[in-house]
C-alpha cells in the first residue's frame, strides 16, 4: 500500500508538474506572439521610414536640381525687375513656395523667372517688400490700389496696405489676407 500512495503522490506530482509546464507553455506562446507582433510592427515602421527617406532624398535631388541664385531677375508681364530671393522670400507666401527649389521654374529666353501678372502694380509690390511694408502713394490712384491689393493677395503677402490719392487727399486701404 506504501507504494500505492507513493506511485499516487508521483502521479500527482507528475500531473501538478503537467499543468505548471502547459501555464508556461500558454505563457511562453502568448510572449512569442507578442514578440512577433512586435517584429512586424518594427518591420513596418523600418519600411515607413525607409519610404520617408527615399522621399526625402527624392525632395534633396529636386531642391538641387531647380535651385535658385540669391540674386531674382524676374520678368513680370514683360517688364524686367531684378532683386534678392531673401527680399522675396521674406514676405510673400507665394515667393517663399517658389523659389523653394521644389518646382522646375517658368523661364524666359533670357532666364529670367516669367510671371503673367500685372508689372505696375509688381513695381509698387516689390517696393513695399524691400522698405518692410513703407509704400508712398503720392502716384498712386484708387484703382491702382485696388490692383495692387489683389496682387498682393496672389503674391501671398499679410498685412499689405497701400496709400494712394483721392481727389488730392491721402487715404489708406488695408488689403484683405
Amino acid at each position: 500500500p506504501s507504494e500505492v500512495v507513493s506511485a499516487s503522490t508521483f502521479i500527482d506530482d507528475l500531473c501538478k508538474k503537467k499543468l505548471e509546464l502547459d501555464g508556461f507553455k500558454s505563457e511562453l506562446d502568448e510572449r512569442e506572439m507578442k514578440c512577433s507582433e512586435r517584429e512586424r510592427e518594427i518591420d513596418d515602421a523600418e519600411a515607413n521610414t525607409a519610404a520617408k527617406r527615399a522621399k526625402l532624398d527624392n525632395e534633396i535631388r529636386k531642391m538641387e536640381k531647380y535651385s535658385v541664385p540669391n540674386i531674382i531677375k524676374l520678368n513680370v508681364g514683360g517688364r524686367i525687375f531684378e532683386t534678392s530671393a531673401e527680399t522675396l522670400r521674406d514676405k510673400s507666401e507665394f515667393f517663399n513656395g517658389l523659389l523653394s527649389g521644389r518646382w522646375e521654374l517658368k523661364q524666359d529666353i533670357n532666364g529670367a523667372i516669367f510671371l503673367d501678372r500685372d508689372p505696375k502694380a509688381f513695381e509698387h509690390i516689390l517696393r513695399w517688400l524691400r522698405t518692410d511694408g513703407l509704400l508712398d502713394g503720392a502716384n498712386i490712384s484708387a484703382f491702382l490700389a485696388d490692383v495692387i491689393c489683389q496682387e498682393s493677395e496672389f503674391y501671398g503677402i499679410n498685412n499689405f496696405s497701400v496709400t494712394y490719392n483721392s481727389n488730392l487727399s491721402a487715404a489708406a486701404r488695408l488689403c484683405k489676407k
